[in-house]
């Protein structure tokens, strides 16, 4: 009963009492949800959150539990989700059929984490703050601010020159997707734009962009050679790439390998000589101590013995001078024959490469030649066997008419004979037809002979200049692996 009348005292009281004096006794409860609680609150699953609400709405009350609420900040889930549910028109933003698959809410809860982790927090408010319609030419594609309004740049600066139309055939920019390994691509925020990908490959193959920096002497791995290098080393590997282009370069290899084992055997015979130098100091060296130790001291000295030893004591100091020099010169001889040597096997290296290469691209000429020669020859030996089937057939039915049995028995003999043979003959057809085509696909899907076929940089030194110049920076210009399509903030 006391409970009780304390409970109705306290709302009598509430209910005299001026609307500032109620304000100051709810700030008064609030402040009794303490930190402890609201970092529970912020921290808390679901489940855990529902739980504490609970507890607190029975020490504070309802109405006081909500303003604490209020003030705790979204989880990154609640945000994302709040967030989806606002900006609807940017929805449509993550549909597609790329990484990952999925439906468009699907693919927007995966790559939420990612876009974080790139320091867009909400993408829902970034695509709508940041993402426009950039347009070059007659292509549109959403994109960045910042690329739509390098693009336009890029438009005047090719129209200046010239360029009625667009000197490309594809252009696209933003896509909200991963990489095929899962992680963040360059091409979900927008701010990277791919041109002609089909035509201007991403190489991101070492063993390929080796191949290609041994057959062009020029290393394409390394970043910031510009466009001129770029485009000759994709012209001479057009023109090299083959098994005259792989030949010739061979015996170029063969002279620069020639020339560094040269080099290589002179340094060696430079260090070699200072050895012998230092050997020789270190004798004479050694010689002039045992003289010096010889020299009567004390009593026994004689009047020459003070000034023998000082002169002996100079030229030991005189040739410890010559020894550390010597020493110097033998730690930066090691060095130059270290580097020597180390070109050398580069370019044997390189010689064997090629060398290799050379013997697979024509095993593999040659497989397709004999299969494709074979392939040709067996359907005349078909046509011969049934030819030599269908006639039987006739000489058994002449032997039949004229009475002979053993003639028609003799027929069918041979015949069953010709079958098994053209049994044999047309699964040997299927067979090598099967490897032919084995053969050609696997040639065709060669990259290097496709970089041979076509090149690997297609783009026009003007609209590489327009793009760059627009303040685009260009994937042919990347340390490492090479992407010649793509442009990006």
């Amino acid at each position: 009963m006391a409970r009780t009348r304390t409970t109705h005292t306290r709302k009598r009281r509430n209910q005299e009492l001026p609307a500032a004096a109620v304000d100051r006794d709810a700030e008064s409860s609030y402040q009794r949800v303490g930190p402890a609680q609201m970092a529970m609150l912020q921290r808390a699953d679901s489940k855990t959150r529902a739980i504490v609400i609970r507890q607190l709405q029975r020490h504070v009350g309802n109405h006081f539990v909500q303003r604490a609420i209020q003030r705790i900040p979204l989880t990154d889930a609640e945000q994302w989700e709040q967030d989806w549910n606002t900006y609807t028109g940017q929805q449509g933003r993550f549909a597609g059929g790329g990484r990952p698959e999925g439906t468009p809410r699907h693919r927007y809860d995966v790559l939420c984490p990612l876009y974080k982790a790139h320091g867009i927090p909400r993408p829902m408010v970034y695509m709508a703050s940041s993402i426009t319609n950039a347009t070059f030419y007659q292509f549109s594609t959403p994109a960045h601010s910042g690329v739509a309004t390098a693009l336009t740049a890029a438009e005047k600066t090719l129209r200046a020159k010239g360029y009625a139309t667009a000197p490309v055939k594809k252009v696209w920019a933003l896509n909200p997707r991963t990489t095929s390994t899962g992680a963040w691509s360059n091409h979900a925020d927008g701010k990277a734009v791919d041109i002609d990908p089909d035509e201007n490959p991403h190489i991101t193959s070492k063993t390929e962009r080796k191949m290609i920096s041994v057959v062009t002497g020029t290393d394409i791995s390394k970043g910031g050679q510009g466009y001129d290098a770029m485009k000759g080393a994709s012209d001479k590997f057009k023109a090299d790439y083959n098994p005259a282009g792989l030949a010739k370069r061979i015996t170029e290899l063969q002279a620069a390998e020639k020339t560094k084992q040269t080099e290589h055997d002179t340094a060696t015979t430079e260090r070699d000589a200072l050895k012998a130098q230092q050997s020789a100091l270190k004798a004479s060296r050694d010689a002039l101590k045992k003289q010096l130790l010889g020299i009567p001291k004390g009593k026994k000295a004689t009047a020459t013995s003070a000034a023998d030893a000082a002169a002996l004591k100079t030229s030991i100091t005189q040739a410890d001078t010559q020894l550390k020099q010597l020493q110097a010169d033998l730690k930066l001889k090691e060095a130059e024959l270290k580097k020597k040597k180390a070109a050398l096997s580069e370019a044997s290296k390189d010689r064997e490469l090629i060398e290799k290469q050379l013997a697979s691209y024509q095993a593999t000429d040659k497989a397709i030649a004999d299969l494709a020669s074979a392939v040709a020859a067996l359907p005349v030996e078909i046509k011969a066997l049934e030819d030599q089937i269908a006639q039987s057939k006739k000489d058994e039915q002449d032997a039949k008419d004229a009475k002979d049995s053993k003639g028609a028995k003799a027929q069918q003999t041979l015949r069953a004979t010709l079958s098994q043979a053209l049994a044999k003959k047309n699964a040997s057809l299927k067979k090598q037809q099967k490897q032919l085509s084995t053969k050609q696909q696997q040639r065709d899907a060669d990259p290097l002979r496709g970089y041979a076929a076509g090149g690997f940089v297609n783009l026009s030194k003007d609209f590489v200049d327009a793009m760059t110049g627009a303040g685009l920076k260009w994937g042919g210009n990347w340390e490492g692996a090479k992407d010649f399509m793509h442009f990006d903030l």
